[in-house]
């Protein structure tokens, strides 16, 4: 090797476990970044040392005499890292203190709201502060330790877990859907999301169903546009977490492909090894992946 200068503790455990898997893909989802992001990594760092770590071959990684040793003292760093952060909590392993959560107004009624009692069983000791904001909070600035988040991708300077996809489609009043149903849709009231949520996908696709500014009525979330639905005042393009959960919508029609989005949770490297951050976070990872079904439209409706 050429020189041991300047490389971080991230590249040392990124060697680590993918000695340990074999695979670059399942090393990034463990470290929780991209596999573009760990494939950078694993060239720069194979180009500063001027050795091979891994051999490569029909995407399996198996690691060199160098890779192995260097994995080897990445393990024993993690150990002594993971060990230095208890004795930084007083050896308390039961997470305590405030976590601030960023997400939708939806997604936090939706989807965190229902959890909140197992979440208070399983870590009583947290002080949870939840905060709606349509934006991406500051991380740097500790705006918050974690947001959930319906993204297409995590933005390069975070960690993020994908938790499932996110369907769509449309709803009606139970009662008013026979009616809703007898004629054209473009000929029908609709409710929708306002101009703050122009980068919408549902939006686009209400779009070309008839012009927006036609739509009968426009909110600035989406909790406010289920609740007109449920009054029977128009259709509405609603995620399948919110249609299917409320006893007085039906959906019409099928799932809508082109507003899918991903449902993912983001966080900031320098906080996810912070006790009370990554005990929040691996909670919410489990409990949000059991509502997966939920997310994709695929849990059974209400009769």
């Amino acid at each position: 090797m050429k020189t041991t200068r300047n490389v971080s503790l991230d590249d040392w455990i990124l060697v680590d476990r993918l000695a340990e898997v074999g695979s670059l893909v399942v090393a990034a989802q463990r470290l929780g970044i991209s596999h573009a992001t760990a494939f950078r990594r694993l060239a720069a760092l194979e180009k500063q040392l001027g050795v091979n770590l891994f051999a490569r071959r029909a995407g399996q990684y198996a690691a060199t005499e160098a890779g192995a040793a260097m994995a080897e003292a990445g393990r024993a760093m993690r150990a002594q890292a993971d060990a230095a952060l208890l004795r930084v909590h007083g050896c308390d392993v039961h997470p305590q203190g405030r976590v601030r959560v960023a997400s939708t107004e939806d997604l936090i009624g939706g989807l965190l709201l229902p959890l909140l009692p197992l979440l208070r069983e399983a870590l009583p000791d947290l002080r949870i502060l939840l905060t709606a904001r349509n934006d991406l909070p500051n991380f740097s600035q500790r705006d918050a330790d974690l947001a959930l988040r319906a993204v297409p991708s995590p933005p390069e300077h975070l960690i993020g877990q994908r938790i499932g996809r996110i369907r769509h489609a449309v709803y009606a009043q139970r009662e008013k859907a026979p009616r809703f149903q007898r004629s054209p849709l473009a000929h029908q009231p609709w409710i929708a999301l306002d101009e703050s949520a122009n980068g919408s996908r549902a939006l686009a696709w209400l779009s070309h169903i008839l012009p927006l500014e036609e739509v009968s009525l426009r909110f600035s979330g989406m909790t406010m546009v289920r609740a007109a639905c449920v009054r029977g005042l128009g259709l509405a393009i609603l995620p399948c977490f919110l249609g299917d959960t409320e006893p007085n919508l039906v959906r019409l029609g099928d799932l809508i492909e082109s507003c899918d989005s991903e449902l993912w949770l983001l966080s900031h490297p320098e906080l996810r090894e912070t006790l009370r951050v990554k005990a929040l976070r691996e909670w919410l990872l489990n409990a949000l992946s059991s509502q997966a079904d939920l997310l994709a439209g695929l849990r059974p409706r209400h009769p």
